[in-house]
């Protein structure tokens, strides 16, 4: 989780080359971790009444998705990310998941700007 905080991690930190499983794996911390930190804002939003402080779980939050967006765009653009993969069905569940969750974080920027 703290390497999704880390404003140096890579988007080949996260998603080791030719290995599709730890990718995957990724995949399913980085839901987890978005998850976490919104309801972990959620629940600092209803403890306190201060406009401040939900300005700053607002910012919070936003600052995690768009880490997240960023390192599944630079995912989903490094051909070797998934071209490393051993065999085409890894190549195709791992690109699926990839683009699945940029469109996931995509609907959901949409929703919250409605």
């Amino acid at each position: 989780m703290a390497a999704f905080e880390s404003p140096d991690t890579s988007h080949k930190d996260i998603f080791p080359l030719g290995q599709p499983f730890k990718s995957l794996y990724a995949i399913h911390a980085l839901r987890e971790y978005l998850s976490t930190r919104r309801l972990k804002n959620s629940m600092m939003h209803t403890s306190t009444q201060e406009a401040e402080a939900s300005d700053h779980s607002r910012s919070d939050q936003q600052d995690a998705v768009m880490k997240a967006m960023a390192l599944l765009v630079a995912a989903i653009c490094d051909p070797a990310v998934i071209d490393q993969c051993s065999n085409r069905d890894m190549r195709l569940q791992l690109g699926l998941e990839l683009v699945e969750n940029f469109v996931q974080l995509l609907k959901g920027l949409f929703k919250c700007r409605l």
